[in-house]
């Protein structure tokens, strides 16, 4: 997929639809509060780690 280049215009219309989907009282705190729970349910570094030195023990052996 490649991006057509647009004009400035077409580019502000188009935010504004946009816009026009996001409730206006969705507020950026719910935006990060969100954003922090989805990060949250993601494993850590740590996490990916230990799996991956486990993963590379068990082939070792």
């Amino acid at each position: 997929m490649t991006a057509k280049p647009m004009s400035r215009d077409e580019m502000l219309r188009m935010l504004r639809v946009h816009d026009g989907e996001v409730p206006s009282q969705c507020s950026m705190l719910e935006g990060l509060e969100s954003a922090r729970s989805t990060l949250s349910s993601m494993p850590t570094l740590e996490e990916l780690s230990r799996r991956e030195q486990g993963r590379l023990g068990a082939t070792r052996h």
